[in-house]
């Protein structure tokens, strides 16, 4: 009892004293005699200093004091709904904006506006999924092509590739234009032309408009990524003449490379050079054309929708070389698109130096030449007429048409008496033969 009294009736010195962050403080000698002490904290700092004597102490405390007062901002005493916590997190706020012009409401509307909360988001990967799924049925009901699917697939797998697994809304004008831009070829040292990189970034920016429309983002990046103005500075299309064009196919009938058959690439350049389908093994018209397209009897290929890169049906003409090239070496027997193709493709393209799609384009020059029509050799070759115009018209003379249509394979060959009927090569009929059907 005595000492909980005691206690009570300790002199004030001995209690300790704090004035703000600094405090004095009555300490003893283990020698018994007394001294004063005065620390706190200043910017950060730590400070402590014994004084013997306690005025000494005191001024030294109320200088340290007002000193901290000063070096601090001085908090205005506000009536408030707040929390602490909330004051505290408000006061960080205005500090970040130090500095800038705009007031912490139009900053904090900028992000309601944008920003969606974690469980309303999915990752990319997810996205593409459903994405493509969509396209998918687009497809199946004809409202978008199957060259146009495959080549949104090539689009999203690379997306899916650098950020796959990233919050949709994570995604910014600076990783897509990194795609964009990705270099390519055998070095890896070849950026795509402005018509390639418009067309990617259509891709990847319609499908950044689709997850806008599921409400998983709320503006399309790719809008802040800009295109390329493509001038159209194509003239005359390249081509080969026909003693090249003989000589490819002369060494296509015995190349034989990685346990192939010789004159297994036969069918594909025939059908490429003769024909104008459209080359790339991979998403053009050869990859899709099938052996049944392919009507003999009728003397027609017939190019359907789903096989045309424009989705629309065409029928090209058989002309009698071209006969004579698939009847010696049948599609259902020698096959058309191989394994390795694209190796063995560039192989021949290297040895013969044959520029992109050289092939189609000699097609179509030698149809207008020797035919004289630009309305048959555009139907022929699902373009424009405009296009054949500009770009394949008088690029051959008839003379030098008449021997391209006259490449046959090793040990066959073409009567000498044809004659050109409606676009076609035939054989000129006895004049006997023709009066009986006059008659």
């Amino acid at each position: 009892m005595s000492n909980s009294s005691t206690t009570k009736t300790q002199p004030k010195e001995k209690q300790r004293k704090a004035y703000g962050k600094f405090t004095r403080q009555k300490m003893k000698h283990p020698s018994g005699s007394v001294y004063w002490r005065v620390s706190g904290t200043i910017n950060g700092k730590r400070y402590r200093r014994n004084f013997q004597d306690k005025k000494e102490a005191t001024e030294e405390k109320q200088r340290l004091e007002t000193k901290r007062l000063a070096a601090q901002v001085q908090e205005k005493l506000v009536v408030t709904s707040l929390s602490r916590e909330q004051c505290e997190e408000a006061k960080l706020a205005f500090k970040r904006l130090e500095g800038r012009k705009k007031p912490l409401s139009f900053y904090l509307d900028y992000a309601l506006e944008r920003y969606r909360e974690a469980e309303f988001e999915i990752n990319v990967e997810t996205a593409i999924e459903r994405y493509i799924r969509h396209k998918e049925i687009e497809q199946s009901r004809n409202m978008i092509a199957a060259i146009q699917l495959r080549r949104i697939k090539a689009q999203m797998k690379k997306l899916k590739l650098a950020h796959g697994k990233r919050l949709i809304g994570e995604i910014d004008a600076p990783m897509v234009r990194e795609i964009l831009d990705a270099k390519w070829g055998k070095k890896g040292d070849q950026l795509v032309s402005p018509k390639t990189y418009n067309n990617k970034r259509g891709y990847i920016s319609t499908f950044f408009k689709y997850c806008v429309l599921q409400d998983w983002i709320v503006f399309n990046p790719v809008d802040k990524i800009a295109t390329y103005t493509v001038k159209a500075k194509r003239g005359s299309a390249d081509t080969i003449t026909a003693a090249q064009a003989a000589k490819l196919m002369k060494e296509l009938e015995t190349y034989s490379e990685r346990g192939e058959r010789p004159g297994f690439l036969v069918p594909y350049f025939a059908l490429c050079l003769f024909a104008g389908i459209r080359p790339d093994p991979r998403i053009g018209e050869i990859s899709r054309l099938k052996a049944e397209h392919i009507r003999l009897d009728t003397g027609v290929i017939l190019i359907e929708p789903e096989v045309s890169k424009i989705d629309e049906k065409r029928s090209i003409k058989i002309q009698p070389n071209l006969r004579l090239w698939l009847e010696k070496y049948p599609i259902d027997e020698y096959g058309l698109i191989h394994r390795h193709m694209e190796i063995h493709r560039a192989a021949i393209k290297e040895k013969h130096n044959l520029p992109h799609n050289v092939l189609r384009h000699t097609f179509i020059s030698m149809t207008v030449a020797a035919f004289k029509s630009v309305g048959d050799a555009a139907l022929q070759a699902g373009n424009s007429e405009r296009i054949i115009r500009k770009h394949y018209l008088d690029l051959k003379t008839e003379a030098e048409a008449d021997a391209f249509w006259r490449i046959t394979p090793e040990g066959t060959e073409l009567p000498s008496n044809f004659v050109k009927v409606e676009g076609r090569f035939e054989e000129a009929k006895p004049l006997e033969s023709v009066k009986e059907e006059s008659a």
